[in-house]
């Protein structure tokens, strides 16, 4: 039975320890410097490949906030590098994805590379994050994930041997 609970706590902590790790990076107070903290300390050896994991689950959360249309700002196409049916021709929506690569990567980048914030008690994430940034993809994943209300699971529920 323990067996079995330590393979479903794995489970359970592989899972969830991405979105953890990149909650604390959306902390301008810890960025990376947290993450790297514990995951060597939990990883020991292998904590750069779980780094690495880390970093690409954020890029594609990036990537994929990209892709969705921001329903508040949202812009018509421009006319140029469509064809005569109004549908984008592989050239424009090519040099689109560069473009918006490129912003994604420097983005992530500049958010990273900035100065963390100082330690302070009084410091509210959520409201750092309200202001006016030069992150606006990470602004709205912050909005997703910084405020996902915290639940607590009696651990009998959490792994249970029965079925449900």
């Amino acid at each position: 039975m323990a067996k079995s609970m330590v393979e479903k706590f794995d489970k359970y902590w592989s899972h969830f320890n991405g979105i953890l790790a990149i909650a604390a990076i959306l902390d301008p107070r810890n960025k990376m410097d947290c993450v790297t903290h514990y995951f060597g300390k939990l990883y020991g050896d292998d904590a750069y490949i779980e780094m690495t994991r880390i970093r690409k689950t954020l890029d594609n959360l990036v990537h994929e906030f990209q892709k969705k249309p921001e329903v508040v700002n949202e812009q018509p196409p421009l006319k140029r590098g469509f064809n005569e049916l109004g549908d984008e021709d592989d050239f424009a929506r090519s040099k689109r994805q560069k473009v918006r690569s490129t912003l994604l990567r420097s983005e992530i980048n500049q958010y990273l590379e900035s100065e963390t914030m100082p330690e302070d008690n009084e410091f509210n994430v959520l409201k750092w994050w309200s202001r006016d940034q030069n992150y606006p993809t990470l602004i709205r994943i912050s909005k997703d994930i910084l405020v996902i209300p915290i639940s607590s699971v009696a651990s009998e529920s959490a792994f249970s041997m029965g079925e449900k």
